[in-house]
């Protein structure tokens, strides 16, 4: 009968050749390796819920930061831009001393008032017919046969405004027909604004020539005719005034009338 065998020690290889070490029981173990494994252990899960807080905190900071700029009045809040200053108008400028009117030594005056040629203060406009009184002043004989007669505008409105430029001037007969042709522009005086106030007068001289120089009257070149009134336009209007005044004017190609700018004053 054959009796088992008694088992190999430690270390010990069986009479068969397998090595039996397997049985051997294991090491004991190192306490201080397995304690510093386990406080290594510890270390790392510390670590990891001391960052997961950290993040935690980031993420509630945060979303407290953005809460404050969307707060309305917070000091991280948009400001809308203040509204600009609102536009103004400048205001107008002081008008400029009015010039005296030269007084004529002689005929029909106007009634008082001031005329200026200086530049129009903001919100004068131009004289209308309405503002105006158009009436036929002095007249006088100049030199080489003609006559100056003096086309008076006197503001009558209660605003001040201008008259810049040459009157329109034509000349009817007894039958209200035109008779010769228009008044030219004079080129010996240059054309400036002129303001009137109310009660002021300005004048625009009108040259009339003599027909007895330019031949036999009522034949060529004057070929005059006899004119019983005058159509006067003020500068820049459409609607004329006519004014009673006999004249006998040249209807030919030579002797035409001539109309002067409108002028502050009184005809010298």
């Amino acid at each position: 009968m054959n009796l088992p065998r008694p088992p190999a020690g430690p270390g010990q290889v069986d009479p068969a050749g397998i090595d039996l070490r397997y049985l051997d029981p294991p090491p004991p173990p190192d306490l201080a390796d397995v304690a510093r494994r386990r406080g290594t252990v510890l270390r790392r899960r510390r670590r990891a819920v001391v960052g997961a807080g950290v993040a935690a905190g980031l993420i509630a900071a945060s979303a407290g930061l953005l809460a404050l700029d969307t707060t309305v009045g917070g000091p991280h809040a948009i400001q809308p831009a203040p509204p600009g200053p609102v536009p103004t108008s400048a205001p107008a400028p002081l008008p400029p001393p009015a010039g005296t009117m030269t007084p004529h030594p002689s005929g029909p005056r106007a009634s008082g008032g001031t005329a200026s040629s200086t530049g129009a203060p903001a919100g004068s406009g131009s004289c209308t017919l309405n503002d105006l009184t158009v009436t036929i002043g002095n007249h006088s004989n100049a030199a080489a046969g003609h006559l100056f007669v003096e086309v008076l505008f006197t503001n009558t409105s209660g605003r001040t405004c201008t008259l810049t430029g040459f009157p329109g001037v034509s000349y009817l007969d007894a039958t209200g027909r035109q008779v010769g042709p228009a008044a030219s522009r004079t080129s010996a005086t240059k054309a400036t604004q002129v303001r009137l106030v109310p009660a002021g007068t300005a004048y625009a001289a009108l040259t009339v020539p003599d027909v007895g120089v330019y031949g036999t009257p009522g034949t060529p070149p004057c070929s005059s005719a006899q004119a019983t009134s005058i159509r006067i336009y003020p500068p820049g209007s459409f609607t004329a005034t006519t004014i009673t005044y006999p004249l006998t004017i040249c209807t030919g190609s030579v002797g035409g009338t001539q109309a002067g700018p409108i002028t502050a004053g009184r005809l010298p």
